[in-house]
C-alpha cells in the first residue's frame, strides 16, 4: 500500500479504505476455521501453493477434465486453505466448481467462506497494482470496499 500511495496509485482515500480494511482484519472480524483435514492435523495454517492460477495448473493433452492435473510453479508458504482457491477464482479458473466441490467433500470448508473470498484476493491484487499498475487499482478498491 506504502508503494501505491507514493507513487501516487492510491491517495488519501484509498489508503483510509484500506487501512479499515487491515484493521478489521487485525481485530479478527473475518476469522474462520480451517477446513477439516487442516485442523485433524494439528497444523495452525494450511500450506498453500501461493500463486495458484490456471497457468500453474497442467493436464495431459487429451484431457478435459479436473482429474490428473499437475501443480506447478510454487510459492509455497503457510496460510488459510480458503486463499488459494480463492485465487484460482481471481484469475478465471475454468474448473473451479468442479475443485470447489471436491475439496468439501474431503475436507468441507467453514461457513460462509464465499464471502471470504474478495478478502483473500486483496494480497494479491495489490501485488498485481504494484507490478502492473492502473488495470488493477479499481477492482482492488472494489473488493476493499466490501470489507472496510
Amino acid at each position: 500500500m506504502r508503494l501505491l500511495r507514493d507513487d501516487g496509485s492510491f491517495g488519501p482515500r484509498e489508503v483510509d479504505l484500506l487501512e479499515r480494511v487491515a484493521s478489521r482484519v487485525e481485530r479478527g472480524v473475518f476469522d474462520a476455521e480451517q477446513p477439516e483435514l487442516v485442523r485433524e492435523s494439528g497444523a495452525v495454517c494450511a500450506r498453500l501453493h501461493g500463486d495458484l492460477w490456471a497457468g500453474n495448473v497442467l493436464y495431459l493433452a487429451d484431457q478435459t477434465e479436473p482429474s490428473g492435473g499437475a501443480l506447478i510453479d510454487p510459492m509455497a508458504y503457510g496460510g488459510h486453505a480458503e486463499t488459494d482457491l480463492a485465487m484460482l477464482q481471481l484469475f478465471g479458473y475454468p474448473f473451479l466448481d468442479d475443485v470447489i466441490a471436491g475439496y468439501n467433500e474431503v475436507s468441507p470448508l467453514a461457513d460462509g467462506w464465499r464471502e471470504r473470498v474478495g478478502l483473500h484476493q486483496l494480497a494479491p491484487l495489490l501485488l498485481h497494482c504494484v507490478l502492473f499498475g492502473g488495470g488493477y487499482i479499481g477492482e482492488t478498491i472494489a473488493v476493499a470496499r466490501r470489507y472496510a
